[in-house]
C-alpha cells in the first residue's frame, strides 16, 4: 500500500484490489487492468489528463474520503503541483504491484522507470535552456541583432521605388 499527501498535508492510502478495480470500472468506465494495453495508452492518459487522474484517485480513495466527509470537489481542490505527481506515482506503483504475473510486473516497472528517466532528462535539458536564457545579456543580444541587420532605411518612403 502506497501513501500520498494532498496539499493540506493529509495522507491518503492507495490500495488496489479487485473491489477497487471494479469500482473504477463501474463509476468511470476505466479498466485499470488495461494499464499496459495499446502501448500503455491508459498510463499515458493518467500521466497527461490530470482531471482523469484525480477522478481515478478519488474513486480509489473514496472510502477514506467518505470517512473524512470530503467530497470529490474538495478532494480535487486538494490536488495540485507536486502532490499530483506523488499521487500518480503511488497509484501506478500500486497498480503494477497488483498484477499477479511477475513477468508482467517486471515489464511494466521497466517501462514506467524508463518513462520517468526520459521525463527527467527532458526536464533537465529544459532547465539548462532556462538557465542559459536567464544568463543572457539582453542589451548585448539586442545590439548584436541590430548590427547584424546593418543600416535599415527608417521608412519605406526613403526606399527607392522599383
Amino acid at each position: 500500500m502506497k501513501i500520498f499527501n494532498d496539499t493540506k498535508g493529509d495522507g491518503w492510502q492507495v490500495e488496489i484490489n479487485t473491489t477497487v478495480v471494479k469500482r473504477v470500472k463501474t463509476l468511470l468506465d476505466i479498466n485499470l487492468l488495461s494499464l499496459a494495453d495499446d502501448n500503455f495508452a491508459l498510463l499515458d492518459r493518467l500521466s497527461t489528463d490530470l482531471i482523469l487522474l484525480v477522478d481515478v484517485l478519488y474513486v480509489v480513495c473514496c472510502d477514506q474520503a467518505k470517512e473524512r466527509e470530503i467530497s470529490d470537489e474538495e478532494f480535487g481542490r486538494r490536488m495540485a503541483g507536486d502532490e499530483i505527481i506523488a499521487a500518480r506515482d503511488a497509484l501506478i506503483e500500486e497498480l503494477i504491484n497488483f498484477f499477479p504475473d511477475a513477468r508482467r510486473r517486471a515489464m511494466m516497472k521497466t517501462v514506467t522507470g524508463k518513462a520517468r528517466a526520459l521525463t527527467e532528462t527532458i526536464l533537465n535539458k529544459g532547465q539548462a535552456a532556462i538557465t542559459e536564457v536567464e544568463s543572457l545579456d539582453t542589451e548585448a543580444v539586442a545590439s548584436a541583432l541590430m548590427s547584424s541587420f546593418g543600416s535599415l532605411p527608417e521608412s519605406l518612403e526613403s526606399t527607392p521605388a522599383s
